[in-house]
């Protein structure tokens, strides 16, 4: 429960208290905005603060040089690479596009979208405990704007200068070297399938699990129990032929979601496995070249959907595909089991996209109306932090199901959210007590508060009706505050 400290005050402390922005003043500042933004997380700056004196305090402190993204948000992944002890971690990584209306007036953005559009770009690494599925928080975090290809330029000249895809590597390097007794793998989409990437992940002596974007890049076949490399006149081969021509290793049912443009279904999926040596490119980067290995050996794994004539069959605006993963790891392939366990860390990837709704509905991040890049910049890292906190309520239930709600909630919140079913629920008064709850009952209590049903076959909450409940839960909290101190009021006279 440390990511997701439910006490608003505490989680503001923890996260942001050792900020050094080289005030004290600017930091104790910063504490009371991060308070006031989690408890109203999709409100405006005026809707969070309620006072003017507040949102005024709020508009310096976005506004002061001193301050800054990375001055913001590096305390809380120190903090989340420090608790990253003794186990396996995955990173999860990715890279959200923040966009903003061009009909605002925003001084020094960048272009996205089809470069009519305007805005940033966040690249996050998402650390969670593979043992326990707990959410560390964030382990890094880079900002950074589009950089305009030159037109006219050869690719020798592009890989001398700098270029939006080094943030993969960069992500890579500041989540660092593992601590003793403990391995992170970083798992990424396609973005990341470049050879700077692989090599990052192996000076800092970590794993990986990457979706592979390049399928018919030139390979040199390896043996499982080699480590010799091969040399440069070896023969090779294209990688998505090389993997398909081998055996079936095994196979899967997998349960396909439904989404705007296919059906719910059930998929069958074969499973094939390799190894292979990967030739360092012909074109590089200078830093490539002084760091860079000849070749770095991988395993392959190709997770392919098979019989799928409901799948190719289009029916009205259904364009199913079949499904098909390739994917790089670290680590050697052999049975069936590796296969499996890279797969199932691949598959953690959904939990990064989640992360980034969050940040975008939860937090409004998008629509925040301040009138600079910079003023955006430094209310993003507040807002980034405070997106895992949303997303750490829905994964909390799950990891410690069972744990007992006193001593780990709040007891104003736990005390206030029984008290309210007790009313809304006559008959399951003796179900809402709280020395008895678990802290998933209270997570569902607490969603349900946010128009979530909680029947049987609703299964678990997600963070947005989660993230309402806590809204419901803080009017109630605000308003029995303030009836306390007319009552103590009245009382002295």
């Amino acid at each position: 429960m440390d990511t997701c400290v439910l006490d608003t005050a505490a989680w503001a402390r923890a996260n942001f208290s050792e900020c050094n922005f080289n005030d004290q003043r600017l930091t104790k500042r910063m504490v009371q905005c991060a308070e006031l933004c989690a408890n109203r997380p999709n409100d405006s700056t005026p809707h969070q603060t309620q006072k003017w004196s507040e949102c005024k305090a709020i508009y310096r402190l976005m506004d002061n040089d001193k301050v800054s993204f990375k001055a913001v948000i590096e305390p809380h992944c120190m903090r989340t690479r420090s608790r990253a002890r003794e186990g396996v971690f995955l990173s999860i990584c990715d890279t959200t596009e923040l966009s903003f209306s061009r009909k605002r007036k925003i001084a020094s953005l960048g272009k996205t979208g089809d470069n009519f559009g305007q805005g940033f770009f966040l690249h996050s690494s998402l650390l969670k405990s593979e043992s326990t599925g707990e959410i560390l928080g964030l382990a890094a975090q880079d900002l950074s704007y589009r950089i305009p290809a030159i037109k006219g330029e050869t690719k020798s000249e592009r890989l001398k200068r700098a270029r939006n895809s080094e943030v993969w590597g960069r992500v890579v390097q500041e989540v660092g070297l593992p601590q003793p007794n403990t391995t992170i793998i970083h798992v990424c989409d396609r973005g990341a399938d470049h050879y700077e990437f692989f090599t990052h992940c192996q000076l800092q002596r970590s794993g990986w699990v990457a979706r592979v974007q390049h399928l018919t890049r030139k390979i040199v076949p390896a043996k499982a129990s080699s480590s010799e490399e091969p040399t440069n006149r070896s023969e090779k081969q294209r990688l998505i032929e090389y993997v398909k021509a081998q055996p079936v290793i095994g196979s899967y049912e997998l349960k396909v979601a439904p989404s705007r443009n296919r059906r719910a279904r059930t998929a069958n999926v074969e499973v094939r496995t390799a190894n292979v040596w990967v030739p360092r490119p012909d074109y590089m980067s200078p830093w490539l070249k002084a760091n860079g290995p000849k070749f770095i050996k991988m395993g392959v794994v190709l997770a392919e959907e098979v019989n799928s004539g409901n799948a190719k069959k289009k029916t009205g605006n259904d364009r199913t595909k079949p499904l098909q993963w390739v994917l790089y790891t670290d680590e050697t392939m052999t049975t069936f089991d590796d296969a499996w366990r890279a797969l199932g860390r691949y598959e953690q990837r959904w939990i990064i996209e989640d992360y980034h709704k969050a940040a975008k509905t939860g937090c409004q991040i998008q629509n925040r109306f301040y009138r600079t890049n910079k003023r955006l910049e430094r209310i993003t890292g507040i807002l980034s932090v405070l997106a895992v906190r949303l997303v750490a309520m829905k994964e909390v239930a799950k990891s410690q199901p069972d744990l007992k709600a006193v001593g780990v909630v709040p007891k104003k919140w736990l005390t206030v959210v029984c008290k309210l079913h007790r009313q809304l629920s006559p008959k399951a008064r003796q179900k809402w007590r709280p020395s008895q709850i678990t802290v998933l009952q209270f997570v569902r209590g607490l969603a349900m508060l946010g128009g979530f049903l909680g029947r049987k076959h609703d299964g678990d909450p997600g963070w947005i009706t989660i993230w309402r409940g806590v809204k419901e839960l803080m009017i109630v909290l605000n308003a029995r505050k303030l009836l306390r101190k007319h009552d103590e009021t009245k009382r002295c006279g």
